[in-house]
């Protein structure tokens, strides 16, 4: 029977099954000729890869506007060209107001549980080509399927260029910047079969056992079906198909908000890219500093009255 059914697909065999939208928070903080950050699929939900299928972003934009990813995250490789790939380069008129849609020649594919790095640049006459805000918490978006982490703003009109206007200092990027716009991107489920049975929500692996139980039992019409045909009946399922398909899922974290040491130093001009697991650690840090009881030191009103009578020595300073 195997023979005849042949393999079964581990994919879905149409581009995208569907499509979301991821919209940033815009504090209009500042504004320079690019800006770039990392995105990583997440593998809380069955998915074989993802496309981001157009960025939107404002600003005065320019001549061109262009849009590069690598594989991996940006920091190591920001100013090597070589190991990115342009999927964008238009000319775009100013919009400072509305979002402008960069749709992108050829969709950037993220495969579940990777990473990957997004630059926009913009070579504009001025200094506002895109819009880009101070980083705010440890992530700047998260859900089901994708974290968009904090990144850097860059400062040169030339792509990949490490040299600000200025022409001195410490060159072109800034660290703890944020991306501001929104993504659309597209999704491509995996089908279940055993061997990644793992990968599916409770619900849907419920639904599996039962299923197979139900074939077990002489008295139900599964009994029937062959246990070949029966595999291929649930590699067609959608994951979504169960009654409630995210019942028994934890919860999505979200971005928590950074501490009020984190928030002076993010508003700074740090040159060194500081990725979510030391935003983490120093959290944990300032957490135990703040669970422990602060000492103090202990002088009686009538000593200290005492000393200030009878202290006749001149000060330092006098």
């Amino acid at each position: 029977m195997g023979d005849i059914l042949g393999e079964r697909p581990t994919e879905a065999t149409y581009l995208t099954d569907s499509s979301f939208e991821v919209q940033t928070a815009d504090n209009e903080d500042h504004t320079f000729h690019g800006v770039m950050f990392d995105l990583r699929s997440k593998t809380d939900l069955p998915v074989h890869n993802m496309l981001v299928e157009e960025i939107w972003v404002r600003g005065c934009l320019g001549d061109p506007v262009t849009v590069w990813y690598t594989n991996g995250p940006f920091d190591p490789v920001k100013t090597t060209p070589s190991r990115w790939t342009n999927v964008f380069r238009s000319k775009m008129e100013p919009s400072y107001r509305k979002l402008a849609c960069l749709k992108l020649e050829t969709p950037i594919v993220i495969p579940a549980g990777k990473t990957v790095g997004v630059y926009v640049h913009a070579v504009s006459e001025s200094d506002d080509g895109i819009v880009y805000d101070n980083r705010r918490h440890d992530v700047v978006h998260e859900d089901r399927f994708v974290v968009v982490e904090a990144g850097m703003a860059h400062m040169d009109v030339r792509p990949f260029g490490n040299m600000n206007p200025w022409g001195m200092g410490r060159g072109a990027f800034r660290a703890n910047r944020t991306f501001v716009g929104q993504l659309k991107i597209g999704v491509k489920y995996m089908l279940w079969n055993p061997e990644v049975h793992n990968q599916f929500p409770p619900q849907f692996k419920l639904m599996v056992k039962t299923l197979l139980l139900c074939a077990r039992r002489p008295e139900c019409w599964l009994h029937f079906v062959s246990n070949e045909v029966l595999l291929w009946l649930i590699n067609m399922c959608s994951w979504e198909w169960p009654a409630d398909p995210r019942g028994g899922m934890d919860e999505v974290r979200g971005p928590r908000r950074a501490n009020p040491a984190q928030m002076r130093r993010y508003g700074g001009y740090n040159i060194r890219h500081e990725p979510t697991d030391l935003f983490a650690e120093e959290q944990r840090k300032h957490e135990r500093e703040r669970a422990q009881p602060r000492e103090r030191e202990y002088r009686p009103a009538a000593m200290v009255h005492y000393a200030y009578m009878w202290d006749n020595e001149p000060d330092e300073d006098d």
